[in-house]
């Protein structure tokens, strides 16, 4: 009996056991992925890059053409969260307000004990120049040297996020609100990909935060070197795969457990400018994807985009009917500019390229000059108006002579006061021939009565 209660306990036992031990071992079989797998799968990701699994939201923009590329957001009902990207607003909320980089700054203990989170290691007591701060913030992602900023320009963290703020709105980042100088989560704290776009586009700018942020290393005032965290542009910080990419001039990265990784990149691939920005990107033991994805993003708007010429002024988009015309019956029409746009080379055969054409005759007598001004064209790139232009006559017409002297006859005879003149003609006419027909018929009747036929 104690045998079979021994045999029993124990096979529960193992029962237990092995369920409890299988329940980690299936999960992280279901989770990790090959490098092969995880290749695959960043490839297939990119098949349709306005929908990317991998990342919240990106966006894309060719600073050469001066072209957004690309906006995707997987929920646009809930805000983005900006993370590290906040640390671009506040440098460049700060440079506003600081007159010379060189001026030192003491750091106090309430600056040292309001900093959390990736700090440089600034201490009470140490005196710093702005350009100090400014480049711990930007290369290091220093929370403390956000902070010490914020006190030393506005007295604190909450007076500096309001001047984030007006400079924010200044700057057209109109979904976007910012209550702190680090980028630390916070409930009320929000964005977009095409706020932080806009943000980036006003750093991009200012050459000396660009300088800042895009440096691989820099030796402080305090005799100290520093890094950038930036895995693409150092790999000082890195141990696992190496995203050193020379294309890239500079801009921010980093990550958080609410908002997942963020970057903003700005490169030059293939002769163009780019600004890539993504948010709440994943990542798995191959792949940081707001690297990766960035990176395949330039290169697919770099494939998919080129200059098409949407408006030509040689090639008629339109003709006017010409009364009288010896050379034509009609006039081409064609725009009066020559415009080409960045678009997806596509754009003409799936349908997002269409035009609107607006004249203002509905024909014309000869002679025609060339040049003569008949509407307008508007051109749409997804409904989106592009480009418009004036239309205008191609070519001059002459006036045929013959056709126009019988032309002249005919409408002299055809005019109103011709038909009067006709109505008026045959009425007396007719009345002629009434009267005439009567004296006659009494003419006949006297005749008869005095017996002559």
């Amino acid at each position: 009996m104690l045998k079979k209660r021994y045999v029993t306990s124990l096979l529960t036992f193992i029962i237990i056991f092995s369920f409890l031990i299988s329940i980690p071992f299936s999960a992280s079989a279901d989770e990790e992925k090959s490098y092969e797998e995880a290749k695959a799968a960043l490839k297939a990701d990119m098949e349709d890059p306005f929908y990317i699994e991998t990342v919240e939201s990106a966006y894309l923009y060719c600073l050469s053409t001066e072209t957004e590329l690309l906006s995707f957001d997987a929920s646009p009902e809930t805000p983005d969260i900006p993370s590290e990207t906040v640390k671009l607003l506040t440098a460049l909320t700060a440079y506003d307000m600081i007159d010379d980089l060189s001026e030192k700054v003491t750091v106090t203990s309430t600056m040292v004990y309001r900093s959390t989170g990736i700090r440089y290691g600034f201490a009470a007591g140490d005196v710093v120049t702005y350009s100090d701060l400014l480049c711990t913030l930007l290369m290091r992602n220093a929370n403390d040297a956000a902070v010490i900023l914020a006190y030393s320009l506005c007295g604190g963290t909450d007076e500096f996020a309001e001047k984030m703020n007006e400079k924010a709105i200044s700057l057209g980042l109109t979904s976007s609100t910012f209550t702190n100088p680090t980028g630390l989560h916070d409930i009320k704290m929000k964005t977009t990909a095409k706020d932080i776009f806009l943000l980036a586009y006003e750093f991009y700018a200012n050459e000396t935060l660009m300088n800042y942020s895009g440096a691989y290393s820099k030796k402080l005032s305090i005799n100290d070197t520093i890094y950038n965290r930036n895995y693409l542009i150092s790999s000082y910080y890195n141990t696992g795969k190496s995203y050193i990419d020379s294309t890239v001039s500079g801009m921010i990265s980093g990550s958080s457990t609410e908002g997942g990784h963020v970057l903003v990149r700005s490169a030059t691939y293939d002769g163009y400018e780019y600004i890539c920005v993504i948010l709440g990107a994943q990542r798995d033991s191959h792949f940081i994807y707001s690297y990766d994805i960035s990176a395949e993003l330039i290169k697919w708007g770099s494939k998919n985009y080129s200059f098409l010429k949407i408006l030509d002024n040689s090639t008629p988009v339109a003709s006017v009917p010409v009364i009288n015309g010896r050379e034509s019956d009609s006039v081409p029409v064609v725009p009066s500019d020559n415009i080409s746009k960045y678009l997806l080379s596509d754009a003409y055969s799936s349908g997002k390229v269409t035009s609107e054409i607006k004249l203002n005759v509905e024909n014309f007598t000869a002679p025609i000059t060339m040049g003569t001004e008949v509407g307008e064209i508007f051109i749409y790139y997804n409904g989106e108006l592009i480009a418009e232009s004036k239309l205008k006559t191609a070519c001059d017409i002459t006036e045929n002579t013959t056709s126009a002297a019988i032309q002249s006859v005919w409408t002299k005879l055809s005019s109103e006061k011709a038909i009067k003149a006709y109505i008026i003609t045959v009425s007396c006419v007719a009345v002629y021939i009434f009267i005439n027909s009567i004296i006659r018929q009494q003419r006949k009747n006297k005749l008869a009565a005095r017996g002559i036929k």
